[in-house]
């Protein structure tokens, strides 16, 4: 019942629906039961639901519904035992069934549902047949296989005319045969009835010693089986304390584990917890600290940003005093430090804008050369529209430049492989997955000076206009200014 859904009401409906009497003698277990045609059923037509609730209420109490449903289907040879149940009871495996044997198919099932308010008396005993006018000579003769036991033999009869007795009631279309039979046997019974009395007299002939002696080692059988119950209710008792001393240890160990249980939760709760709170603290502490990096961040851009425009202001400073020095020495001035005339402030303004005419010649270049720059890094790519743009994409021409470089050296690679494959069809690519240590072509300086040479004679063949980017599972390795 543990690892099935089996009922009370499974036992019920699996008798009824098999249509087969509780203590009814079968051809084989109910286990291995067949097709309607079982010679163990007593007929092959099935119940509905309904009826076979109305069986189970006729025959015991039960609470079963009209829409019942199997908590653990019965048994039979189309759901047969698992290999674990022929494991736990190899009775079941054992006692294998016989041929398949079929019973007739009934037109009509001889044993419906009735109300009972509907049910009549069926047919009574047929009359034993009357022994006056027999006679002894009349008597069926004895078996002349042996002597027998006129009792046992007796009882033999008796239990066979039971039988014939219950047959006869189903067999309905056999009367005459039945009829016949239980006349014979009643006959047998006569014969037998006619050693009665000598065997009683035979009886009455034992000693009373013999008497006494059975009766005594009957006394004696008795006490020892009162002995026997004693030491069997003591040993019950002895077992029942244990049973109980263990139950209580189960129940008192049941309650230190649920209370230790309790205790380690709480403990790795209260743990939890305080890792929690502390990984909070830190998150605000690690926040607070990088709102201070960012601050001292925008303070160094903004420090850097005014040191460059001082230095751009010191630069055209010195480049203005240099002019001025230089022509104060052209015009031999003794006093190169003196303070700047009006011609001084003239040579600065003059040399300032040869320098912005200088750049503004090259200035036209520029965008011609950046555009250059970008179809030779990006090629198959469409030019940006404005010149911002392009300069945007410039940026990281030293990382595409890297990229470029890692795109050559795996052009080099497949060159290197075309050739040894054009060579050697059955060479084993899977075999070439790195480079063998201690390798003549590396120790042997005139062996590395050939292959360097077979090498760059064959970097012609790579295709080093054409980018060809890594597989999805390999990463170049470019550091984060490109390089």
């Amino acid at each position: 019942m543990k690892e099935t859904n089996i009922c009370s009401d499974d036992i019920i409906r699996a008798f009824i629906s098999r249509r087969v009497l509780p203590l009814k003698r079968r051809a084989h277990k109910m286990s291995e039961m067949y097709d309607p045609g079982d010679p163990t059923k007593i007929t092959g037509l099935p119940l509905s639901k309904d009826d076979i609730v109305l069986k189970a209420r006729q025959i015991c109490q039960t609470a079963m519904r009209d829409d019942w449903e199997w908590g653990f289907l019965p048994l039979s040879s189309t759901n047969p035992l698992t290999q674990e149940a022929k494991d736990r009871f190899p009775r079941i495996e054992a006692d294998r069934r016989g041929p398949c044997r079929k019973r007739p198919l009934d037109a009509v099932d001889p044993d419906p549902y009735i109300h009972w308010t509907d049910l009549k008396m069926g047919r009574t005993h047929t009359s034993r047949p009357a022994t006056r006018g027999l006679g002894k000579d009349r008597l069926p003769a004895p078996d002349p296989a042996g002597p027998r036991c006129s009792e046992e033999h007796f009882m033999r009869l008796r239990r066979a005319v039971k039988e014939l007795d219950s047959a006869w009631y189903d067999a309905t279309n056999n009367m005459m045969t039945t009829a016949d039979a239980r006349k014979i046997l009643f006959e047998e019974l006569l014969w037998e009835l006619r050693d009665l009395p000598e065997a009683h007299s035979k009886c009455q002939a034992i000693p009373e010693a013999s008497i006494e002696a059975l009766r005594t080692q009957l006394a004696a059988l008795q006490d020892e089986k009162e002995q026997l119950i004693r030491q069997h209710r003591e040993a019950l008792d002895a077992q029942e304390t244990y049973s109980k001393g263990l139950k209580d240890q189960l129940i008192q160990l049941g309650l230190e584990h649920s209370k230790a249980l309790k205790a380690a939760q709480a403990t790795a709760e209260a743990k939890l917890n305080e890792a929690l709170e502390d990984a909070s603290n830190s998150t605000v502490v690690l926040r607070a600290e990088l709102e201070e990096a960012a601050k001292a961040r925008k303070a160094a851009e903004d420090q850097t940003a005014r040191l460059e425009a001082e230095q751009k202001e010191y630069d055209l400073l010195a480049y203005a005093q240099k002019k001025v020095g230089e022509r104060r020495v052209a015009q031999a001035y003794k006093n190169l430090d003196a303070p700047w005339d009006p011609y001084d402030h003239l040579v600065v303004l003059s040399a300032q804008v040869s320098h912005m005419r200088a750049v503004d010649r090259n200035l036209a270049d520029i965008p011609e050369v950046a555009i250059q720059l970008f179809k030779v890094l990006w090629p198959g790519e469409e030019v940006p529209d404005n010149l911002s743009l392009t300069n945007d994409r410039l940026k990281g021409a030293g990382w595409r430049i890297r990229e470029w470089q890692c795109s050559a050296a795996r052009a080099g690679a497949d060159s290197a492989l075309r050739v040894a494959c054009s060579w050697y069809p059955n060479l084993d690519l899977d075999a070439l997955i790195g480079v063998r240590e201690q390798a003549p072509t590396d120790l042997d300086p005139v062996l590395t000076a050939k292959r360097q040479d077979r090498a760059y004679r064959i970097a012609k063949y790579a295709a080093m206009r054409t980018f060809i980017p890594p597989p999805p599972d390999v990463k170049d390795y470019l550091d984060d200014e490109g390089r």
